[in-house]
């Protein structure tokens, strides 16, 4: 018991520290929301989480695709274990989705090898984050297809109203 309270105090410590230091290491990080998930400290690996989350919205080349895969498979954790995180499966399964959706962006073929290096038990994860990524990519597929033209054509109204 002794050990699990010092190993939360220092992963807040560390955490908080990151946060305090301009640059922030997002292996670290990882690591780092690893072993507050080992340790079933959820809101750790949820704040640690989201912290890379903040640096990807204003530099989303700021992580390499393994760490946005690392990221993704984190996330798809918490939302199995919201009881004691602070963001709801949903939201964690949508930062997932967009996590892993950017390591596609940047290299499928690094995507591919991080999906190769699994265990086993992470085989559900990786087939739920690639239906949604191809769901989102066939969304973003159609909605090319249903943006209204700019200028309304009249001539096939024939004076009938629809």
């Amino acid at each position: 018991m002794k050990k699990t309270f010092c190993r939360v105090i220092l992963l807040s410590v560390l955490a908080v520290a990151m946060a305090a230091c301009g640059r922030q290491n997002p292996d670290a990080l990882l690591a780092s929301a690893d072993d507050a998930i080992g340790i079933s400290d959820y809101r750790s690996a949820q704040n640690l989480c989201d912290n890379l989350s903040d640096i990807v919205r204003t530099d989303t080349l700021s992580l390499q695709p393994s760490q946005y895969c690392r990221l993704a498979f984190i996330y798809m954790t918490l939302a199995e274990h919201q009881s004691a995180a602070t963001a709801t499966a949903e939201d964690n399964i949508a930062a997932a989705s967009a996590m892993f959706i950017n390591a596609l962006r940047i290299s499928p073929d690094s995507v591919q090898k991080f999906l190769n290096g699994l265990a086993p038990e992470n085989i559900g994860h990786a087939e739920l984050l690639l239906h949604l990524s191809e769901a989102a990519e066939a969304r973003n597929i159609i909605q090319q297809f249903e943006e209204p033209d700019s200028i309304p054509d009249s001539s096939h109204n024939h004076g009938h109203e629809n």
